[in-house]
């Protein structure tokens, strides 16, 4: 039963030239809402060099939000690998998995639960205990 609702608020996708100040793309992606039953967040998530495996809640993932908050007040400023495994499938390859270096944000948002979807994730940080904000919504 969905009783949350999981919104990303207020998104623009934005290019602006730095020297002639110009706009080269400004597109409002609206508020993508997932209308969810469950949402698991954490603001300061330490991320172990070895995998930090993170529990799907409901089996699937439709939502999966991960910032990399490292070298923020001096905390461990490593990227952070996001291996994940898609309904249905496998776990993509370390080769082939994104990379969050610090500031950065990986953020994977569907509006419905009619497809897609993780089934697994885990993070790998390149230095240990790097912090991250996650939050996955079911």
């Amino acid at each position: 039963m969905a009783n949350v609702n999981a919104i990303l608020n207020g998104a623009t996708l934005q290019a602006i030239n730095t020297i002639d100040g110009t706009t080269r793309v400004n597109s409002a992606s609206g508020n993508p809402t997932l209308n969810a039953s469950t949402v698991y967040y954490d603001n300061y998530y330490e991320v172990l060099s070895s995998g930090s495996t993170i529990s799907i809640p409901l089996n699937t993932a439709w939502v999966v939000w991960v910032r990399n908050l490292g070298g923020q007040n001096s905390t461990p400023a490593g990227n952070i690998t996001v291996r994940f495994t898609v309904a249905g499938g496998s776990q993509i390859a370390t080769a082939d998995s994104p990379i969050i270096p610090p500031g950065g944000i990986f953020a994977y948002w569907c509006t419905s639960e009619s497809a897609g979807g993780f089934t697994g994730l885990t993070l790998i940080a390149s230095v240990n205990a790097t912090p991250a904000e996650i939050m996955l919504a079911s």
